[in-house]
């Protein structure tokens, strides 16, 4: 019984953490694929580190970690506060034709 309320209720957390960014994904397939790898290479290599420098190894696993949850759910917290603190302008798009004018497109 309580093994199946266990399991309902990390079901529910996981569709509501997984659906909690759909809506605000910053982050591009290429991005998550070089986050990932490079989040998985600390990964190990702060595991590595652990016995040796454990300080160094909480650094790097805690950068893993930020690094695999920006892979894993295409949002970047960081991407986004900056985003909103400094919004880029907008590009003003332009139609060049053969005369050399430039047009505004609307």
């Amino acid at each position: 019984m309580t093994t199946n309320i266990f399991k309902i209720v990390t079901i529910k957390i996981m569709y509501n953490f997984s659906h909690s960014f759909e809506e605000e994904s910053n982050v591009g397939n290429a991005e998550r694929a070089i986050s990932g790898g490079a989040g998985a290479a600390l990964l190990v290599k702060g595991i590595k580190d652990i016995k040796n420098s454990p300080i160094q190894a909480g650094i790097e696993l805690a950068a893993s970690a930020y690094l695999l949850f920006r892979a894993v759910t295409a949002y970047c917290p960081v991407r986004d506060a900056l985003s909103k603190e400094y919004p880029l302008k907008p590009k003003e798009k332009t139609r060049s034709f053969s005369h050399n004018k430039k047009q505004q497109v609307y």
